[in-house]
């Protein structure tokens, strides 16, 4: 039996129509049934595993073809290779454990025997191995990898790691990826102008890509964990709080040194899983993270609002940032950075709806905060124009993203109202923002009448944040033209009047 599957092995190793006629012929089922069979061989588990290496390693062959998916899931083989996984897991079963981590990880790919896998209730017991066959990152890599595919769609999978130790589990395995790639790029830093091999230095090349690789897939298993309330609330009852925050600061740290050229699939769930983590700390909670390090998130994020082509990465971005900016602190941050307020007024043009959406919370947050709002309002004179713009763009086809113009066009209305304001609006962006305005609380009022009893609540929202948005527009005013002077007036008779009384006649 050994020989024989060994050599059904040897042929399905690389012909894709040699496998895909494999998997036509019952062999998936087969090699099912074979599992069985072995398990209740003898007593020797020495053989026992050798006929398993052979086994599993043949399904793994098979499951390069999408068609195995269904018999693995028909024939049980996926529930029988989890049994395998737990009642061999040795490090004398190397082979065994690589096997079964690698069919694992293509099936985990399909919907159905994503759902076998689940169903096992084993996920606690995968978690387990990452942490027990950590030096061995391959294997790390793929168990990551099943598990990150199955937090990312399912509730129950989330919920069956989601504990404080599973996850302090899972945060000690990053950690330590986190400090081996730092090893290697402190590595390659001491090794810059040394004359290796081709051979060798493709070897030491593919070793730092593998572990990028296991860190991308135990981030974004992270970050999926931290999309279930339970995750952070096991995190900090638990008093593992400054685990959290020590993960959180390697990730950043390496983020900031990585090059989006070589590395993007890393920044990208980096930046994912820093918007799932910070969503949980805000200004009214207990204390997440320090100030220090939401600055350097701040810091290590910023860049990729506009310097990149991948616009899932320029959200991401701009999720970090909303987060950050409901700190006082940060927004203070934000607005002293003159070339970021002026990449956020540059997005407002985006033809992204999510992106523009995401900045103009970010501005918004910005002016909840009375000294950032006045520094923001000192940017004014575009900021007021990009969002009128977005304001008439969105009208009523898009009345969330009409509501957040409204309120952050509001926000900076009553900033210029403001005592000691040196700032105000231009005549012309006055009678653009009232005209828009009154145009849209127009539309508005005319499909009340057409509309049901949900849609009512956010027309009336919105109609009364029009409302505001004119009662608190600055006004008109006509300014007098002697420079020293500075009086501001509402009609043009009234600054006539001034000029004869006080200065004759100004030119």
């Amino acid at each position: 039996m050994n020989f024989t599957i060994g050599s059904i092995k040897c042929f399905t190793q690389e012909r894709n129509e040699i496998q895909r006629e494999a998997v036509k012929h019952g062999y998936v089922i087969l090699l099912g049934k074979s599992i069985d069979k072995v398990l209740g061989f003898g007593k020797n588990d020495s053989k026992r595993s050798q006929m398993l290496v052979q086994i599993t390693g043949t399904l793994r062959n098979l499951a390069n073809d999408d068609d195995s998916y269904s018999r693995m899931c028909k024939s049980k083989v996926v529930q029988k290779l989890i049994q395998v996984l737990e009642k061999y897991n040795s490090p004398t079963n190397k082979e065994l454990m690589q096997n079964i981590s690698r069919v694992l990880s293509k099936v985990s790919l399909d919907s159905e025997c994503s759902k076998a896998i689940i169903a096992t209730g084993k996920l606690k017991f995968l978690a387990d191995l990452l942490c027990d066959w950590q030096h061995q990152t391959l294997f790390v890599q793929r168990i990551a990898f099943v598990l990150a595919n199955l937090t990312t769609y399912f509730d129950e999978a989330r919920e069956q790691i989601g504990t404080a130790d599973q996850v302090k589990k899972i945060i000690a395995v990053s950690l330590y990826f986190f400090e081996t790639d730092q090893q290697f790029y402190e590595d390659e830093l001491r090794n810059q102008g040394r004359d290796f091999s081709p051979r060798t230095a493709d070897k030491i090349a593919n070793q730092a890509r593998v572990v990028e690789d296991t860190l991308v897939k135990l981030i974004r298993l992270v970050a999926n964990l931290s999309t279930e309330e339970q995750f952070i609330e096991s995190i900090t009852q638990s008093g593992e709080r400054e685990m959290l925050n020590e993960f959180l600061t390697w990730m950043v740290s390496t983020l900031q040194r990585k090059k989006i050229g070589k590395s993007e699939e890393f920044i990208l769930n980096s930046v994912s899983c820093a918007t799932n983590l910070l969503f949980y700390d805000t200004p009214s909670k207990e204390v997440m993270f320090d100030e220090d390090l939401r600055i350097k998130i701040f810091k290590a994020v910023k860049m990729y609002v506009l310097e990149t082509t991948n616009e899932e990465l320029q959200i991401e971005a701009v999720r970090v940032l909303s987060n950050l900016s409901r700190h006082a602190k940060l927004c203070e941050e934000f607005v002293s950075d003159r070339q970021f307020i002026e990449a956020l007024i540059l997005i407002l043009d985006h033809t992204l709806r999510e992106l523009v959406f995401y900045t103009i919370g970010i501005i918004i947050n910005m002016t909840m905060h009375d000294s950032p709002r006045a520094k923001l309002c000192q940017q004014q004179p575009l900021l007021v124009g990009k969002l009128t713009d977005v304001l008439k763009d969105a009208n009523i086809e898009d009345m969330d993203l009409a509501k957040v113009a409204g309120k952050a066009l509001h926000n900076l209305a009553v900033c210029t109202k403001q005592e000691g304001a040196t700032f105000s609006w231009s005549s012309e962006q006055i009678k653009r923002v009232d005209e828009i305005v009154t145009n849209l609380g127009e539309e508005l009022d005319s499909i009340m009448d057409v509309a049901n009893e949900e849609e009512l609540e956010e027309i009336k929202g919105i109609r009364d944040l029009v409302n505001a948005l004119i009662n608190d527009m600055p006004e008109n005013t006509f300014d007098c033209p002697d420079a020293k002077c500075g009086r501001k007036f509402k009609n043009q008779g009234e600054l006539d009047k001034h000029v004869q009384r006080r200065h004759g006649s100004v030119k």
